[in-house]
């Protein structure tokens, strides 16, 4: 059994290592890296932060992190880590499928609706000369459907 926190910091002090510049490595903020060095795992966000933070310094001083997990386990770890709670499944209704009409004016028209676009395709109008001609290109719309879930 040896000391987690005096271990780390004679290794740091052999190799003339500041905790700024270690923080700056390895991206844990020196208070937790002193909190380590302290045996102070109370300071850390979680167990689960102080066995990161462990191997990760560790590592970066070139020692066997794993070993200082497993003394982290062994001595300070919580008997038993909180079960997550259990997942609740959240009833959606079913989706609607709603349409989303867009019109491009293509000549004067003015931009139809779906409804209106439909009437004037079926429409037939009369000429001058008698002859009959479809209503079309008054506007170019584009139907576009999509699954929406009402609200």
């Amino acid at each position: 059994m040896f000391e987690i926190g005096s271990s780390l910091r004679e290794a740091r002090e052999r190799q003339k290592l500041e905790l700024s510049e270690i923080e700056r490595e390895t991206r844990i903020r020196s208070r937790y890296l002193q909190a380590l060095e302290e045996d102070r795992f109370d300071r850390l966000p979680a167990p689960a932060y102080a066995k990161g933070f462990l191997r990760t310094y560790a590592d970066y001083l070139g020692l066997d992190a794993q070993r200082f997990v497993d003394e982290y386990n062994a001595r300070f770890a919580p008997a038993e880590e909180p079960q997550a709670a259990a997942p609740v499944r959240i009833r959606r209704p079913g989706r609607l499928r709603r349409r989303l009409v867009i019109g491009t004016p293509t000549c004067s028209g003015a931009i139809r609706s779906r409804r209106l676009r439909r009437k004037a395709d079926s429409s037939e109008r009369r000429t001058a000369s008698g002859s009959v001609s479809t209503l079309r290109g008054a506007a170019t719309v584009i139907v576009v459907t999509s699954l929406v879930s009402p609200t």
